[in-house]
């Protein structure tokens, strides 16, 4: 498996998000928690050979169905609130999309979301 950090060329992005306000609404998970999931992220959009910010719908999908749920451990806690982080991460990132892939990718979260949870919990 490729590494599980963001090269540093993400890296620049990860500390924007962590000290972005959009942080601040995710309370209940520890900030150690939220960097993990991020880093998770950003390290398989790498591997997808796209910048966050160029993501359409299908590489979300993609991404989380064959790359994300197979960094976390079998029945991983933190996989389960994954979806919460990256729903807050397309969030900081919606200003930057045009509005109709923030859209897209919002929309492609939520209907993935299902099958990523039991991607983590060894289901599928």
């Amino acid at each position: 498996m490729a590494a599980l950090i963001p090269s540093d060329a993400l890296r620049p992005l990860l500390e924007e998000f962590l000290a972005s306000p959009a942080v601040g609404g995710i309370e209940y998970i520890e900030r150690g928690d939220v960097r993990t999931v991020i880093e998770r992220f950003l390290a398989c959009c790498e591997e997808l050979g796209r910048a966050p910010r160029e993501l359409q719908a299908a590489d979300l999908s993609r991404l989380l169905r064959e790359r994300l749920a197979l960094r976390y451990a079998a029945r991983e806690a933190l996989g389960q609130r994954t979806i919460d982080v990256l729903r807050t991460f397309l969030i900081f990132l919606e200003p930057e999309l045009p509005p109709e892939r923030a859209r897209a990718l919002r929309v492609a979260l939520e209907e993935d979301a299902d099958e990523f949870r039991a991607l983590v919990r060894g289901e599928g």
